[in-house]
């Protein structure tokens, strides 16, 4: 049976976040999902833990640090969901995160991929990005990074592109613009991804609800 949704979270020697992490996804309203893990050759017990704790996820173990791009490229590869959604390990997820995002995809046939609304882990009233922005200098900047949250942030829009540490993506989109490019080792492959998207006439929304 298909499953409608698949999280893949890149982790190296992140035990220290993945209680926070895991459980915002066990308390997610929407229920219809797989999360794969990928450890990058982490020493610290990461792989241990889930396998004990968390033994609804699947884990996928690098015996080193590959980096970020090739974390998530392996998740992807062995999602079964129609929807892969990108998530780092440090991240806390408001309970309707996974639900807003994959309604905003059916609502939205022209949109491939979306970008949630990220906040500072400790201070919940200032952005970390809303999006992913692209200047005519050349320059790729976060999009409404170190403001205060506000009505002026709580509107659908398109947007250039989705940071990859809280995003989601039809999965027909990888198998045309092809996976997160592995020379990005870490940084800049989501600015990356999202120039091809686009240019294969990909839309990306952001979803100030997620």
């Amino acid at each position: 049976m298909e499953i409608k949704a698949t999280i893949v979270i890149p982790n190296w020697n992140g035990r220290h976040f993945l209680k926070t992490c895991l459980d915002s996804l066990r308390n997610q309203s929407f229920k219809d999902f797989e999360v794969i893990i990928v450890d990058n050759g982490s020493t610290d017990g990461s792989i241990e833990y889930l396998k004990k704790t968390y033994r609804e996820v699947k884990v996928i173990c690098f015996t080193t640090n590959r980096g970020f791009s090739a974390a998530v490229n392996a998740g992807i590869k062995n999602a079964q969901g129609r929807y892969i959604a990108l998530l780092n390990n440090d991240t806390e997820v408001d309970s309707e995160w996974l639900e807003k995002l994959v309604s905003a995809l059916e609502r939205h046939p022209e949109v491939g991929f979306c970008a949630s609304k990220m906040l500072n882990y400790y201070k919940h009233s200032i952005i970390d990005t809303i999006g992913d922005g692209f200047s005519r200098y050349g320059i790729a900047f976060k999009r409404g990074a170190r403001k205060k949250d506000g009505p002026r942030y709580s509107s659908e829009e398109y947007v250039f592109g989705a940071c990859a540490g809280a995003s989601i993506y039809r999965k027909e989109l990888f198998e045309e613009v092809g996976l997160f490019d592995e020379d990005f080792f870490a940084y800049l492959e989501d600015i990356d991804i999202s120039f091809r998207a686009q240019l294969r006439g990909y839309r990306c929304l952001y979803v100030p609800t997620a």
